[in-house]
């Protein structure tokens, strides 16, 4: 004799996870669970407490193998069962061959659903993991693209800038390097005039050079 116990909230649970399709028509619904299990507890117990059916097989000496069905599948639950039954002998199948193959068509649907989610999880993984592999490869590109880009504007830039720094060292760093130290032979009460005026006198003095030399020529 084979007794599964189970209390309520689990057999509630494991009727929510049964597919739809095996659920519609039939009473297994929380509705229908909620208003049967009070009603089977209340016949199938004694006033002691103790289930009815099994106190008769208690009385008789009857070994009862009790099992606890929360956590444990149901191909768990068989192969205990079977186990327990073929230790006492072998024995014969009187279920309706039908509902042995709808057993076992059902069963087989749940371990398909079961390897296909387990490699939908496995193909989304790996899928995950490339497409990470990816960024980070695009970030490394994006950074070396853009360090290329920094040494180009430099070097342009550097290019660019060359001439304006020869005129200036050729042009403007003599005028302000003559006038500083003039500023600071003669300390100018207006040192910006001061500077002013070294300029014109400068710029004076070059053109004049430079119209003798054309003149010479």
């Amino acid at each position: 004799m084979v007794k599964l116990e189970a209390t309520d909230e689990a057999l509630k649970a494991r009727v929510k996870g049964l597919p739809e399709a095996d659920v519609v028509g039939t009473h297994f619904t929380e509705e229908g669970m909620n208003r049967r299990l009070p009603i089977y507890n209340k016949l199938n117990t004694s006033e002691n407490g103790a289930p009815i059916v099994w106190t008769f097989f208690e009385n008789n000496n009857i070994e009862i193998l009790r099992l606890k069905v929360e956590g444990v599948t149901e191909e768990e639950l068989f192969e205990t069962i079977k186990a327990y039954i073929e230790k006492k002998g072998s024995f014969s199948n009187f279920q309706d061959e039908q509902i042995v193959q709808e057993m076992r068509k059902k069963r087989k649907i749940r371990e398909e659903q079961e390897q296909e989610r387990k490699r939908e999880e496995e193909f989304l993984k790996e899928q995950e993991a490339r497409e990470r592999q990816e960024r980070l490869l695009q970030e490394e590109k994006d950074r070396i693209n853009m360090e290329i880009l920094k040494d180009q504007e430099k070097l342009l830039l550097d290019e660019r800038s060359q001439p304006l720094r020869q005129y200036l060292a050729d042009m403007v760093v003599p005028i302000l390097t003559s006038g500083i130290i003039e500023v600071s032979r003669q300390r100018p009460e207006d040192p910006v005039d001061f500077l002013v005026i070294k300029d014109f006198e400068y710029k004076t003095n070059f053109y004049n050079r430079l119209s003798i030399c054309i003149r010479r020529v």
